[in-house]
């Protein structure tokens, strides 16, 4: 049975670094396909601020106390609050069964045939293209159905060798496509990269991380 499209503006299933990169992926989805989405209410530039402020609650609860905790608890709170009146009383008039114009808000939603979903329950397998430009890193992660956004992260080789902790300064990276080249990185200096994927929970499933140094000029 088809059932009408529909927006997903509940992000409770989403961890608080999904919850992150699932807001900015929002933002940055939307503010590239401004035909469409022409004058965002609320404006991509304060849930933006907003997200900004969540982020560095985010990583001080990393490690931090009770206070921080909550403190990071409201702030989230913040950015979920005006990202469902964006996806209710903005997006979802103008797309209405518009596939197209769904998928061009960067929201999950349901209907159709089968339901969208961004959740897969197993980490991706991903390679690294050996023939890249200096200073980038080419990863291609295992497409997965649904899938409207890939998460990555990278990091230096520390001293030793050993791959980091989850709560070591990760860099992160996304993409709407399951290939990403990743632009900034040092030359000649070998880095672990690692895809994830979204369990059914809102956690994310890492990959192992593979080592790969990156060509200098």
């Amino acid at each position: 049975m088809i059932q009408p499209f529909k927006i997903n503006y509940d992000f409770s299933t989403y961890s608080d670094a999904v919850f992150s990169l699932k807001a900015k992926h929002i933002i940055d989805t939307m503010a590239a396909n401004v035909l469409v989405y022409a004058t965002p209410a609320p404006t991509l530039a304060s849930i933006t601020t907003l997200l900004n402020t969540y982020n560095t609650a985010l990583a001080k609860a990393q490690h931090g106390s009770q206070a921080d905790t909550t403190a990071k608890d409201v702030a989230r709170k913040a950015v979920e609050t005006p990202l469902k009146t964006l996806g209710k009383n903005y997006v979802q008039p103008i797309a209405g069964s518009d596939e197209t114009k769904l998928q061009q808000s960067g929201f999950d939603y349901s209907g159709g045939e089968t339901t969208a979903v961004t959740q897969n329950p197993a980490p991706p397998v991903f390679d690294i293209d050996k023939n890249t430009p200096v200073n980038t890193a080419t990863l291609n992660q295992s497409s997965q159905q649904h899938t409207r956004v890939y998460i990555w992260q990278y990091i230096a080789v520390p001293a030793g060798g050993a791959v980091p902790p989850s709560n070591a300064p990760w860099q992160w990276a996304f993409s709407t496509k399951s290939k990403i080249t990743i632009s900034g990185l040092v030359s000649d200096t070998a880095y672990y990269f690692r895809a994830a994927s979204y369990s059914a929970d809102g956690a994310i499933n890492w990959s192992s991380a593979k080592k790969y140094t990156v060509q200098g000029s």
